[in-house]
């Protein structure tokens, strides 16, 4: 036992890090190789998610331009016919202005007419 201490001490002062792999396998063996393998499974698992998130994420930014071009349009529509509503409405409006005025014209006329006439003594 003393000469495989000596030893040791010997390799210990000269350690490589071919000679720590070794001691890690003879320590912890098949803890490590599981632990690798695991952490590989995450890996892989986490670019899964990572391409599938990306995925979704396309998806979702295709769907709102959809989305939004498709409001886009509807209101557009829908403010071209509030458009031409309040332009008939306009046009409406100042046809019933012009036939009132013309309305008042003629009884203003017609008064006029009336007063001339009685000052006249007719």
């Amino acid at each position: 036992m003393a000469n495989s201490n000596g030893n040791n001490n010997d390799k210990g002062n000269g350690l490589n890090l071919g000679d720590i792999g070794m001691i890690r396998n003879i320590l912890m063996g098949d803890q490590i190789t599981d632990f690798e393998a695991r952490f590989n499974t995450i890996q892989e698992q986490i670019a899964d998610l990572k391409k599938e998130l990306s995925s979704k994420i396309t998806e979702l930014d295709s769907a709102t331009q959809k989305s939004f071009s498709s409001m886009d349009k509807e209101h557009t529509m829908k403010f071209e016919d509030i458009e031409k509503q309040l332009i008939s409405n306009v046009e409406k409006l100042n046809n019933r202005i012009d036939k009132v005025s013309k309305d008042d014209k003629m009884r203003l006329g017609k008064m006029l007419d009336k007063v001339s006439k009685q000052l006249m003594g007719e």
